[in-house]
């Protein structure tokens, strides 16, 4: 199992206020009690916070890299800010995420594969998140051929087979297994 300590998001209020006023403080401790909760790796997301996205990542950074050289997972949908972070970090970094789309697929697997990172890539296509077991399935060989073709090492490779909330589609927690169970296969 791969853990990935989701909780330095400008979402949370602690965190966006801590990014807009540089407090390093609140974020170290964040990074040390995800560490204490068994994290792999680190998302590092900007969220709404109203800053500098570039600038205020590389803050990011700096200040998680004076505590922990685990990776991190760079939470951003632009290609032109990932293409800024990701060298920085190299084989470090994981990139949070592209959806299973040709284009996209080709920009984020080519940038993982040059500097030796790792993607994390989503079964959503243009019609959203598959309503079934065999889109998904589907769209994570596609996203396994594309990774392929990019030169992008399998070892690097998250495939997200996305989760829609229980309550509202009470079997979703089955479609991901049966997914990954196929998807294993592969």
């Amino acid at each position: 199992m791969f853990i990935i300590g989701e909780r330095i998001n400008g979402m949370f209020k602690s965190v966006r206020a801590a990014i807009e006023s540089r407090d390093k403080e609140v974020i170290q401790n964040l990074v040390f009690a995800q560490l204490e909760g068994a994290a792999n790796a680190l998302d590092v997301n900007i969220g709404p916070a109203k800053v500098d996205t570039l600038d205020s990542l590389f803050w990011l950074i700096d200040v998680i890299s004076e505590v922990t050289d685990i990776p991190l997972c760079i939470d951003n949908p632009k290609f032109d800010i990932q293409k800024e972070v990701i060298p920085r970090l190299g084989e470090r970094a994981i990139i949070n995420s592209c959806k299973a789309d040709e284009d996209a697929l080709e920009k984020f697997v080519g940038l993982a594969a040059e500097n030796n990172a790792g993607l994390i890539a989503l079964t959503i296509d243009k019609q959203g998140v598959p309503a079934d077991v065999e889109k998904r399935v589907e769209l994570g060989a596609f996203i396994l051929m594309k990774s392929m073709e990019g030169g992008l090492p399998m070892d690097k490779l998250y495939i997200d087979p996305i989760i829609l909330p229980v309550n509202v589609a009470p079997k979703q927690p089955l479609y991901v297994l049966e997914t990954l169970r196929q998807l294993k296969m592969i």
